[in-house]
């Protein structure tokens, strides 16, 4: 799978630690979380293995965020969450050097112009990240209707225990969008096309 980027979202403390923010603030069971990081880390050493580059989106409190254009309640709820300089906004995998990581203010990566930029020049987009049914959904969704190749990665795509049946009901939409397969498969493509 030549012209491959794996794009990585919301990896952060606050979103998966058990003890991080959105465990504690929205009642999110994150009590998979140490298993799904370490799955996680293999895939993605796995995909660095195979020279396929690898990029992070992640939740950011920005301007643009605290403005009057976004619900009280997503302001109230995901700000602090996402709070730059704080532990809550740390990733919980560690981005290698060569990696990028960009910010994005709401449920979808395209809003940032940079990361639209980043993707041009491949051809296949792998995703993996939390809040599978929100920011996973509408990052991928939006990137094909650009006419790529998407690929989701089921089991590398999570949410919290509370929110499954969400995540359950996406997977029948993500069908409809991408290649629905399960990190295994998506390793063995990628080392086959190498």
């Amino acid at each position: 799978m030549k012209n491959t980027l794996v794009v990585a979202i919301d990896l952060q403390y606050g979103y998966l630690s058990p003890d991080g923010d959105a465990s504690i603030k929205l009642g999110w069971d994150n009590s998979r979380s140490e298993k799904y990081i370490k799955e996680v880390e293999f895939f993605l050493n796995e995909v660095r293995k195979n020279s396929v580059d690898i990029c992070f989106l992640k939740m950011e409190e920005t301007k643009e965020t605290l403005s009057g254009n976004l619900s009280k309640d997503y302001k109230s709820n995901f700000t602090e969450i996402c709070k730059k300089g704080t532990i809550q906004n740390d990733l919980l995998v560690k981005a290698l050097p060569n990696e990028r990581i960009f910010d994005k203010v709401h449920y979808s990566g395209l809003n940032n112009s940079k990361f639209r930029k980043f993707i041009e020049s491949y051809e296949n987009i792998v995703f993996i990240g939390t809040l599978a049914s929100r920011c996973v959904y509408a990052t991928m969704v939006g990137v094909s209707a650009f006419g790529y190749n998407c690929f989701y990665v089921d089991d590398l795509c999570s949410n919290p225990v509370n929110l499954q049946d969400e995540k359950d009901h996406f997977v029948r939409v993500a069908n409809l969008f991408s290649t629905v397969l399960d990190s295994n498969t998506m390793i063995d493509r990628i080392k086959c096309s190498n």
